[in-house]
C-alpha cells in the first residue's frame, strides 16, 4: 500500500465513524448538554471549585469535595450518561483502530 492509498483508507475509516450512530448520537447528546441550565450550573460549579482548590491551599480539600459532588451529579444525569455510553463507543473504536495500526507498524 502506497501513502495515497493509505490517506484515502483513513479518510474513509474517519468517515465511516463520523457517519455513524455512535457519533451521531453523541454529538447530538453534547448539544444537548452544553443547552441544558442545570448541566451547565454543575458544570461551572465543578470547574470553579477545581479552580479554587488548585489556587488556594486552605480551601483545596474542601472544594475539591464540592467539585467531586458536582461531577457526581453530571454524570448521574441521564442525558450525560447517554453520552458517556455514545462516547465510549466512538473511542473504543478509534482504539482498536490505532491497535491494528500499532501492530502493523511494529511488524512492518
Amino acid at each position: 500500500m502506497n501513502l495515497e492509498q493509505f490517506k484515502q483508507e483513513e479518510e474513509d475509516i474517519l468517515e465511516k465513524i463520523k457517519s455513524s450512530s455512535y457519533f451521531k448520537n453523541a454529538q447530538e447528546l453534547s448539544l444537548e448538554i452544553s443547552s441544558n441550565p442545570e448541566l451547565i450550573a454543575l458544570s461551572k460549579k465543578r470547574d470553579d471549585a477545581y479552580v479554587v482548590a488548585a489556587t488556594t491551599e486552605d480551601l483545596r480539600h474542601k472544594k475539591e469535595i464540592e467539585a467531586k459532588e458536582a461531577n457526581d451529579a453530571l454524570l448521574s444525569s441521564d442525558l450525560v450518561k447517554k453520552y458517556m455510553e455514545n462516547y465510549r463507543a466512538v473511542k473504543d473504536i478509534l482504539n482498536r483502530i490505532n491497535d491494528g495500526i500499532l501492530k502493523e507498524l511494529r511488524y512492518d
